[in-house]
């Protein structure tokens, strides 16, 4: 056994001895490094010297000395790789909403993206507005500069947009409508669509220029037709070429009254019409409406006990009464005249039954307290004064302190807190065609 292990330490010491000779005899730096790479195999131990599995296994070539200068070349290009990763803004999208004017100024929501990831604002990039303190509608400026591994800065703009605006009322009549609305502050005008689909598809579109606008009025329309209205409000910008809208309003569903004409009598909503435009047949009626009699003696009972005594002068006249009567006015004062305080034939209310004079049909009547009374609590009752001072040329007649129209309880309040004539109400006129 010791000479065995003598044996192997002569090999080895040998080999080692070999390889320090050649080092020192060849003088060569490089090809020390033969030597020096040498790393022994940790999992075969000194087995593996020689052997392909040796991860100690003498290199065939010799290596390249560093450079002195190799750690500068190396942070030159990792300096070089950073700024080819720099990124440019044009690169980006940058996303902003508009604001709705509030008074005060209101930064936007501005988000800057690239490749579909949100850049953060403070780290990635800077805004900077462009410091107008007159914050009312309109347009207004900001710069995004980009910092950290992106680069290059751009001037985008926003919009404030004006306050959102809905109409406040909505007015029908047989054959028209009107929109009414309160005028916004600081505005240009306002843009109406009016369609006849709930999607407001096939709409026409209205603008009115002029920011102190409250109304428009949609005429010669059809009857029995329905609409749906919307409206906007819109200020220029600063070189007055651009309007800068609102929000829609909220939809409106508008229906022109419903007509209907029965055996020759016209009905508006429900509601009989007679006046110089509307007539009824020849034959039509035969009494007092059962419902404006009835409304009467309730209305007569309250007034004697406030101490006010009413009777009915005049009730109910058919068509050859009122021919008669109309005649007698011709010969007295001419037709001129006689059209201004008697209805022709077939044009008078009291052929409906719906009509009744009060008390008496002199003018004189207009002073006393039944007057008064009648003017301020006949709508009570469902009935209108239906030609009241003031409204000559709407109605076609002189004013009748007396004379009463029962049109129902409801467009009674209606009429009465309104100050509207029923002519006035429905959009009709009251003229004779012949």
């Amino acid at each position: 056994m010791k000479r065995k292990f003598c044996l192997i330490a002569v090999v080895i010491a040998g080999s080692v001895a070999a390889g320090l000779s050649y080092y020192v005899n060849s003088g060569s730096k490089a090809d020390a490094h033969i030597i020096s790479s040498y790393v022994p195999d940790k999992t075969y131990g000194n087995a593996g010297i020689g052997t392909e599995k040796s991860s100690g296994e003498l290199l065939e070539k010799p290596l390249k000395k560093p450079s002195e200068n190799s750690h500068d070349i190396s942070r030159e290009e990792e300096q070089s790789d950073k700024t080819e990763e720099k990124i440019n803004i044009s690169e980006c999208s940058i996303i902003v909403d508009d604001v709705e004017y509030s008074g005060e100024f209101t930064e936007p929501s501005i988000k800057v993206m690239h490749g579909g990831t949100a850049l953060k604002c403070g780290t990635d990039y800077e805004i900077e507005f462009d410091g107008k303190t007159d914050r009312g509608a309109g347009k207004y400026y900001f710069t995004v500069t980009m910092t950290d591994k992106y680069e290059g800065s751009i001037e985008k703009s926003y919009n404030v947009i004006p306050q959102r605006v809905s109409f406040s009322s909505v007015n029908t009549r047989v054959s028209d409508f009107e929109l009414n609305w309160t005028a916004s502050e600081n505005v240009d005008g306002y843009e109406i669509e009016i369609s006849p689909n709930s999607d407001m598809t096939e709409q026409e579109t209205l603008v009115i220029e002029g920011g102190d606008n409250t109304s428009y009025t949609k005429t010669k329309l059809p009857w029995n037709s329905t609409y749906y209205v919307r409206i906007r409000n819109y200020v220029y910008d600063e070189n007055g070429t651009e309007k800068i809208y609102s929000l829609w309003g909220d939809i409106e569903t508008v229906s022109t009254k419903q007509v209907e004409v029965i055996d020759g009598v016209t009905y508006i909503d429900g509601t009989l019409i007679v006046n110089k435009t509307y007539s009824v047949p020849e034959y039509y009626g035969s009494g007092l409406d059962e419902d404006a009699l009835g409304a009467f003696t309730e209305m007569a009972d309250q007034a004697s006990a406030d101490g006010i005594y009413l009777y009915i002068v005049s009730g109910f006249r058919s068509y050859w009464t009122q021919y008669s009567t109309y005649n007698y006015f011709c010969s007295e004062r001419g037709i001129s005249q006689a059209d201004r305080v008697s209805a022709r034939p077939g044009h008078s209310e009291h052929q409906t039954g719906l009509s009744m004079d009060i008390n008496s049909t002199s003018f004189s009547f207009e002073d006393t307290p039944e007057a008064q009374w009648l003017d301020e609590n006949c709508w009570r009752y469902g009935f209108i004064i239906r030609y009241p001072r003031g409204k000559e040329e709407i109605t076609g007649y002189a004013y009748e302190p007396w004379h009463i129209r029962y049109v129902g309880r409801e467009l009674a309040e209606e009429l009465y807190n309104s100050g509207l004539t029923l002519e006035e109400y429905f959009g009709i006129t009251s003229r004779y065609d012949y």
